[in-house]
């Protein structure tokens, strides 16, 4: 009887993931607010961004390609740069507590002091767009060169949102 179970919830895990995986990530991201700064309170990180995140779409339903734009300005830290140049490297789904959907790049950034890379992600999951709790958006940066290497940031997004626009 055990087994029977076990075979069922593993099936409809199996389906569930599939249909997720089928709806894709490609769609609109769009947000601005703050974060804490590094440098503690009162400081804030501020970010704005637009990203498309377009087909084709591979295998698992993702996009295979983005545009867009991305600023963060750590007030506090002195931290402040522009992405105009990235790749995705991760989409995720989250359903369990609730419904999120979240994209991760890597990309090159500009800055007055500079050139870099670095990973930033970004995640929805409130009810702007019909995916769960307000004020639950999430932010995370983490420099990998440049002037700002080994900088990084994340959390809870506050004074802002963060959207997600399935494609049409």
């Amino acid at each position: 009887m055990k087994a029977v179970r076990w075979k069922q919830c593993a099936m409809l895990a199996i389906a569930g993931f599939a249909v997720l995986s089928l709806c894709g990530c490609v769609g609109r991201y769009t947000g601005g607010g703050s974060i804490d700064s590094t440098a503690a309170a009162p400081h804030k990180a501020t970010f704005g961004f637009v990203i498309d995140a377009m087909g084709p779409p591979d295998l698992n339903g993702f996009p295979s390609k983005v545009k867009g734009q991305f600023q963060y300005d750590d007030h506090g830290a002195g931290v402040s740069f522009h992405v105009g140049q990235m790749t995705p490297t991760d989409f995720f789904y989250v359903t369990a507590g609730g419904k999120a959907v979240g994209i991760q790049y890597n990309g090159t950034y500009s800055s007055i002091d500079g050139p870099g890379t670095l990973t930033f992600g970004v995640s929805s999951h409130d009810n702007t767009d019909g995916l769960g709790d307000v004020d639950k958006d999430s932010l995370f940066v983490d420099v990998l060169s440049g002037p700002y290497v080994g900088y990084a940031n994340g959390g809870l997004v506050q004074h802002g949102t963060i959207q997600f626009h399935p494609a049409k």
